[in-house]
């Protein structure tokens, strides 16, 4: 019985799904910091344009407060 485990989880297909789920996890969580930096911005930011978060003017500004 251990065998065929040990053979399932040494075997291609099983790596393959293993790393199609780390890629669409990857991808979801890009996507969501995108939405969120989009949502944050828009709604607690200045209210404005969500798509002008990814102005490189305004990151500029952030970098330069930072500093």
């Amino acid at each position: 019985m251990f065998k065929r485990l040990e053979y399932f989880y040494n075997s291609k297909p099983f790596l393959m799904i293993v790393l199609i789920r780390i890629a669409l996890f990857l991808g979801l969580a890009f996507l969501l910091f995108i939405l969120g930096l989009m949502i944050g911005y828009s709604l607690l930011g200045s209210g404005g344009n969500p798509f002008s978060v990814f102005s490189g003017e305004l990151w500029q500004k952030i970098f330069d407060f930072v500093r």
